[in-house]
């Protein structure tokens, strides 16, 4: 790395470091004042004190993926359930992940890209939010960004012969990936996406495009695969968690008639309902273990919100076997109004353009830098096809997360810092002129179109009276 660089990027790195830290301590939430937040710090003290992945002794779970617990787990080990100190070490990762995304743009573009994509990055409310908050999405976002740099220097490290040094860095990506699946399970789409991207790169022979393919999806199995093994073992299903079905159903594919009368649910329901105390919001830093919703026990108890013919079809069911139903109606909803679905599906992809936060508020760095990211997206693979081959392979699954089960600004956060790298580039070329081409002008009308229907999607309400 150049000298003049890392005087740049250790400005970046400070100040990331201080509005992440401000953030996370500024507007840092009691996990009791959100479900999964509370069912995380939930997790985490059970592995603490030594009754496993589990919502209480006794009584395992797949409900939640297991790294972040895991992660808060050990700093609650080291300093006690202090949910500050995680905050801290969220604002920590999240100033090393715009630091990385920084560098990436100074090798692809130059040096008003790195600044423009770290500034950008650093000051973003909607993810310096996230870094007060026990969720997954700051360690997903980091991680995230350690698999776009390996990715990037894989693909620039081709040698045409094997072993082919981009091996390692395969290797390494594939592992992050992997964990990244274990904190939030859609990575696994950026893993299939990357191998992909690997084979039809036509750089160097096809044997070694085969071999690199297959280090980074085995290197990507091995964190996966002992979770999978004790998710068999106990549940008898391989699964990564059993959230994917309620996810899948009940966000939009599921009859809205499910909802519209409440049925007589099983007693063993009854029972745990009225055990766990559900949240009182005027109730600030209550115990988590009475904050998470009685669903979160097993998934079947969701259904038992809904009308009697759900309630039947989810009755003595086991976790794994729920998710499972959960996804049987997903589809079978899915099948019978293809259309709608479709239509919903293409939707919620736009809504992932427009600069709503998950509080339904404008977020102004988003405002700024969306409109820009067609025209970013082109110039990113002009400037360098390394780096958009390695953006593509992560950015294309997320969004079709979106498609796929639905588009919630909060799933937007951990992939919006991608997004402004590619808007960064494009606002940098166009402050150095690059408006004077015709390309890039036609580029730039298609985002701001695109960026009109999407805030014009997501903020539009009933007609005026």
């Amino acid at each position: 790395m150049k000298r003049e660089v890392l005087g740049p990027l250790f400005l970046i790195f400070l100040f990331s470091a201080i509005t992440s830290s401000f953030a996370a301590m500024r507007f840092s939430e009691h996990p009791s004042l959100h479900w999964d937040a509370a069912h995380y710090a939930l997790l985490a003290r059970n592995l603490v004190e030594g009754n496993g992945f589990s919502n209480s002794p006794g009584h395992p779970t797949a409900f939640r993926p297991p790294l972040y617990p895991a992660v808060v787990s050990v700093i609650f080990r080291a300093v006690g359930e202090r949910y500050r100190a995680v905050y801290l070490l969220q604002a920590v990762l999240y100033a090393l992940a715009a630091t990385g995304l920084a560098w990436f743009a100074y090798r692809m573009a130059g040096r008003r890209s790195m600044y423009f994509t770290g500034i950008l990055v650093a000051v973003n409310p909607s993810a310096l939010e996230m870094t007060g908050m026990l969720m997954t999405e700051t360690l997903f976002a980091f991680l995230l960004v350690c698999c776009l740099l390996l990715l990037y220097k894989a693909f620039q490290g081709g040698s045409g012969r094997l072993p082919s040094p981009g091996l390692l860095y395969y290797a390494g990506a594939g592992l992050l990936l992997g964990a990244a699946t274990l904190c939030r399970p859609n990575a696994a789409g950026c893993s299939l996406m990357a191998a992909a991207v690997i084979l039809v790169r036509r750089r160097e022979a096809f044997g070694i495009r085969l071999a690199s393919a297959a280090v980074l999806l085995l290197a990507s199995a091995l964190p996966v695969a002992p979770w999978m093994m004790r998710n068999n073992e106990l549940f008898g299903s391989p699964c990564i968690t059993t959230t994917g079905g309620i996810n899948f159903w009940d966000f939009r594919h599921r009859d809205p008639s499910a909802s519209s009368s409440i049925g007589t649910p099983p007693e063993e329901f009854l029972r745990a309902n009225s055990l766990a105390r559900q949240r009182d919001l005027a109730e600030r830093g209550g115990d988590v273990s009475r904050m998470a919703p009685v669903y979160n026990i097993c998934p079947r108890y969701f259904a038992y919100f809904y009308n009697q013919s759900i309630i039947d079809r989810f009755t003595g069911l086991s976790e794994t076997e729920a998710d499972g139903e959960y996804f049987r109606m997903g589809l079978e909803y899915t099948l019978n109004n293809p259309m709608r679905v479709l239509l919903e599906s293409l939707q919620d992809v736009l809504r992932v353009f427009s600069p709503l936060d998950r509080n339904g508020r404008i977020d102004p760095v988003l405002f700024i830098a969306l409109p820009f990211i067609i025209c970013g997206m082109y110039l990113v693979w002009r400037h360098d096809a390394d780096a958009g081959a390695a953006l593509a392979a992560l950015f294309v699954p997320l969004l079709v997360t979106s498609f796929l089960i639905r588009y919630e600004p909060r799933y937007r956060i951990p992939f919006e810092p991608l997004m402004l790298v590619y808007s960064s580039v494009g606002i940098a070329a166009c402050a150095s002129g690059a408006l004077k081409e015709k390309k890039v002008r036609v580029l730039m009308a298609v985002g701001h179109v695109l960026f009109t229907a999407a805030s014009y999607m997501t903020l539009s309400g009933p007609p005026a009276s």
